[in-house]
C-alpha cells in the first residue's frame, strides 16, 4: 500500500508540472508585473499650528512689497499717459471741451486742458499716491499682525496640514 501512495503522489506531481498555466488556481499564479511592482509610499503629513506672526517681519515684507507696487503704479501711469498722448486723446478732449464752452458764450475764452493734463502732473499724482500707499499698507499690515497675535492667544491659531 505504501507503493500505491508514492505512485499516486508522483503522478499528481507529474500532472501539475505538465498542466498549463491557465489550469492553476489564480491565488498561486502571479504575473510578471506584480512581482516587479513596488508599493507606492504614502507621503508624510505634518500638522502645524500657526500661533504667532512676527510683526517686525511683516512690517519689512509689507514695506518692500508696497514699494514695488508703488513703482509699478508710477510706471503704469507713465505708460498710460504716453499711450493717450500718442493717440491724441488729450487734443480731442481739449477740442470737445473748447467747443462746448465756446458755443454757450461768445467771450472767446478757452480752457487749455493741456496744462491740467501735463505729464509732470500725472507723474506727481502717481508718486504721491504711491508714497501714501507705502505708509498705509505698511501700517495696516503691521497692525494686522499684532491683531492676529492677540486673536491667536484667545483661540489657538490656524491649523495647517502640510504633505509631501
Amino acid at each position: 500500500m505504501a507503493e500505491d501512495t508514492n505512485a499516486v503522489s508522483t503522478a499528481a506531481a507529474d500532472d501539475q508540472a505538465a498542466a498549463p498555466v491557465a489550469d492553476t488556481p489564480s491565488s498561486t499564479r502571479r504575473s510578471s508585473t506584480e512581482s516587479t511592482r513596488t508599493p507606492t509610499p504614502q507621503g508624510r503629513r505634518a500638522r502645524l499650528i500657526l500661533i504667532r506672526i512676527d510683526p517686525w517681519s511683516v512690517m519689512k515684507l509689507s514695506f518692500l512689497l508696497s514699494i514695488a507696487a508703488a513703482l509699478v503704479n508710477v510706471v503704469a501711469t507713465m505708460i498710460v499717459w504716453v499711450v493717450l498722448k500718442v493717440l491724441n486723446v488729450f487734443d480731442a478732449l481739449n477740442d470737445n471741451v473748447g467747443s462746448l464752452l465756446s458755443s454757450g458764450t461768445s467771450s472767446g475764452s478757452t480752457i487749455d486742458l493741456g496744462a491740467y493734463l501735463a505729464f509732470s502732473r500725472w507723474l506727481g499724482l502717481a508718486t504721491l499716491t504711491g508714497v501714501l500707499n507705502v505708509f498705509l499698507i505698511t501700517a495696516i499690515a503691521t497692525l494686522a499682525a499684532f491683531l492676529y497675535n492677540i486673536a491667536t492667544s484667545l483661540v489657538g491659531g490656524i491649523q495647517v496640514t502640510l504633505s509631501d
